[in-house]
């Protein structure tokens, strides 16, 4: 289990603090939604947080005054953080495959137009960047990245084999010419 960064534990306190006035029972929910909406946040980062992840955290989650003025019967609870269907190793093999069958269903087209192993090498380099970078839609990032590079490989690997048996079959001259062979006599 990890250990309660300072930030959140002050942030949970001064929470607690400003929700004096309210139901006891209710208090403890809404602290307890709020550490556990924090605790997904964090989990997510799939690193131990730095002192900049938890204030990146805890700044979108808004100031304690905004989450005890939005705390109230007429208003929703806190929004859930967003899974991406990549945070799971099925979900990663789901979306390659996914990329895999795209790869092949533009794989006859992709001798024809080049741009589309050249725009698959384009989006995989720009998504694996915003993936490593981590901002905002990292997630997103890397989903694509995944669905891009299956794309890339079978688009790429039929265009320079039938690249390849189109450039043999070819000859200098025109048609190509039948070899004939005359055994020679002794």
């Amino acid at each position: 289990m990890r250990t309660v960064p300072p930030l959140v534990a002050a942030y949970l306190a001064d929470l607690d603090r400003r929700l004096s006035g309210a139901d006891p029972a209710e208090r403890a929910d809404i602290v307890d939604s709020v550490r556990e909406h924090i605790d997904v946040a964090l989990d997510e980062l799939e690193h131990d947080p730095t002192g900049d992840d938890v204030r990146r955290v805890l700044a979108d989650l808004g100031t304690v005054d905004d989450v005890v003025a939005a705390w109230s019967p007429d208003t929703p609870p806190l929004p859930t953080v967003r899974r991406s269907l990549t945070d799971s190793p099925v979900g990663v093999v789901l979306v390659a495959l996914g990329g895999l069958a795209l790869g092949l269903v533009l794989a006859p087209v992709s001798l024809v137009l080049l741009a589309i192993p050249a725009a698959a090498l384009v989006l995989a380099i720009v998504s694996s960047v915003g993936w490593v970078r981590r901002g905002t839609h990292w997630k997103s990032w890397r989903t694509t990245f995944v669905l891009t590079v299956p794309v890339l490989l079978v688009t790429g690997f039929v265009t320079v084999a039938l690249t390849a048996v189109y450039s043999s079959s070819e000859s200098v001259g025109g048609d190509p010419q039948p070899i004939v062979s005359v055994p020679s006599t002794p």
